[in-house]
């Protein structure tokens, strides 16, 4: 039986490294995946994107102290939950404009083109929080799954490790 956890805890953090892997890609990585006209001048992160950034995680803050309160204050928790989504949606809003203007700007699109692409972006955005949801889902079930096997002790070692990986883990992991 011992087997058995060190295994799945090693294939959780084989999942969650490779997860990264693919999430952060190093500068080697991404110049095979992407043209390198495209690579060959990094994309500047706006002041404007920088700021919502800074406000975002202002409000992660915020929101991760409230739940640790020992008194949830739900009317405060989901203010500050609309206001994260807010965040969320003008961020991706910011980077979209500046992605679109940067492909522009590098491959002379015309305004049909950049019109098409827009359009291209509207459509595939509810397909990526779909799948962003879904993800965040299994991760939840997959943890969950593995706790269940878990004795008190090592399930406090358990979310130790979880801990450095997904510091906002109280969101979804269900601590």
């Amino acid at each position: 039986m011992g087997r058995v956890k060190v295994l799945t805890i090693f294939i959780l953090i084989s999942l969650l490294l490779f997860s990264f892997t693919y999430a952060f890609p190093r500068n080697r990585f991404r110049a095979q995946v992407i043209p390198p006209r495209i690579t060959s001048k990094p994309i500047q992160i706006s002041q404007d994107i920088r700021k919502l950034i800074m406000e975002r995680n202002k409000v992660w803050f915020e929101l991760r102290e409230l739940l640790r309160d020992k008194q949830l204050n739900l009317s405060k928790i989901e203010e500050k939950a609309r206001e994260l989504q807010k965040l969320e949606e003008e961020i991706s809003n910011k980077i979209q404009e500046n992605i679109l203007e940067r492909l522009s700007k590098d491959l002379n699109l015309t305004k049909e083109q950049e019109s098409s692409i827009k359009n291209i972006f509207e459509r595939y955005r509810e397909k990526l929080e779909t799948l962003r949801k879904d993800l965040r889902d299994i991760k939840k079930q997959l943890i969950e799954e593995i706790k269940k096997i878990l004795t008190e002790e090592q399930k406090k070692k358990f979310d130790k490790y979880l801990k450095p990986i997904y510091p906002w883990g109280r969101l979804w992991i269900g601590k």
